[in-house]
């Protein structure tokens, strides 16, 4: 019976090793299901994870009277112990007509102006990607604009976020205590054999 315990003790020993540190979903946002993303104050905020994140929406401007304008602001944050490797826009004009540029402008604080980092901008349709390396884990800013716009017009747009895990992660205590208790338990139930 003990060294069937034992062998219990290591297996699970084992699972939890396997299983490693939690990490919370990727972000799949859908402005069709999810809701209407606001615009800045305050914008809103995504936590990406690691693997392929991706926000789809429609944004656009009726010109008047009134004027409305629905810009989509939108603050990411890039996980400690991740970077983004990649940032993907495509749009393309759902319905009016577009004679300016559009898109985005990446900073590099959360919900303010720092530096700028890229533009992910021109004429729709639009297939752009972020210039430059990979962007360290931290918060920033993708603050929508258009020139000036001279008639009504909306954009269906997905922006596709690809964040990769550090390769050269230090494993946590709890990894190592694990790995410890589970070889215990297997040299202990050899030894009981």
């Amino acid at each position: 019976m003990k060294v069937k315990t034992a062998k219990c003790w290591a297996l699970l020993a084992g699972m939890g090793l396997v299983s490693g540190t939690a990490h919370g979903a990727v972000v799949n946002y859908n402005e069709a299901v999810n809701g209407d993303i606001l615009a800045a104050p305050p914008g809103q905020s995504f936590n990406l994870d690691v693997g392929t994140n991706t926000i789809t929406g429609t944004s656009g401007v009726v010109v008047g009277p009134p004027v409305t304008m629905d810009f989509d602001d939108i603050r990411f944050v890039v996980p400690s112990g991740a970077q983004l490797v990649g940032l993907t826009l495509t749009a393309s004009l759902a319905s009016g007509v577009i004679g300016t540029n559009w898109g985005w402008r990446l900073f590099d604080a959360g919900f303010g102006f720092g530096n700028i980092i890229d533009d992910l901008f021109g004429a729709i349709p639009l297939n752009d990607s972020l210039v430059g390396g990979p962007l360290a884990a931290g918060d920033y800013f993708l603050f929508q604009f258009t020139q000036a716009p001279n008639s009504s017009y909306s954009i269906a747009y997905t922006l596709t976020f690809t964040v990769q895990g550090l390769n050269a992660q230090a494993p946590e205590p709890e990894t190592l205590v694990l790995l410890g208790l589970g070889l215990a338990g297997l040299g202990w139930s050899r030894r009981k054999n």
